[in-house]
């Protein structure tokens, strides 16, 4: 599930002028770096566009899903709405640097490349539904939290049954 976001003027990387396209590109050399295969990237289109990257690394399959982001562009009080426009090279910037980062810790020897990428693991949920990793246990946070989901989970891996 895309997020959405409606960041402030003055944020951190508000005024990058890196375009969506450039930084996607980047994090598919990343990922072919680290001999990643299968790599896609999806455009859904609508209202906003929906922008998503799909990859395998030793048949494990991920997902990235960048999220939907807005800048206010004045501040809104009681008399006026908050008017905002969308900015997704803010999205495809952020997640490039965060997944540069997460690769060098994998360079480096800090941590396994499915340690941290983890998160983005792509799961069949009970409903058969493609899902992110994380996504899936957000939503169930309260039953994980009671430990009851922990069967349910080692179900949902790739390569479960």
């Amino acid at each position: 599930m895309h997020k959405i976001v409606v960041l402030k003027r003055g944020s951190h990387y508000v005024e990058t002028s890196v375009p969506f396209d450039k930084s996607q590109n980047d994090i598919i050399k990343l990922l072919r770096k680290h001999n990643c295969t299968k790599i896609a990237p999806l455009e859904q289109a609508g209202d906003p566009t929906l922008y998503t990257l799909f990859f395998e690394k030793d048949r494990l399959p991920y997902i990235l899903e960048f999220p939907i982001t807005y800048v206010e562009k004045h501040e809104s009080n009681s008399y006026s709405p908050l008017i905002k426009e969308l900015k997704m090279q803010i999205s495809g910037r952020v997640i490039h640097d965060r997944i540069k980062a997460l690769l060098i810790e994998v360079e480096y020897g800090i941590s396994d490349f499915e340690e941290v990428m983890l998160p983005h693991l792509l799961i069949r949920n009970e409903e058969g539904k493609s899902e992110e990793l994380t996504g899936y246990l957000m939503r169930n946070k309260e039953q994980l939290s009671k430990g009851k989901l922990f069967d349910t989970v080692q179900n949902l891996l790739p390569g479960a049954k």
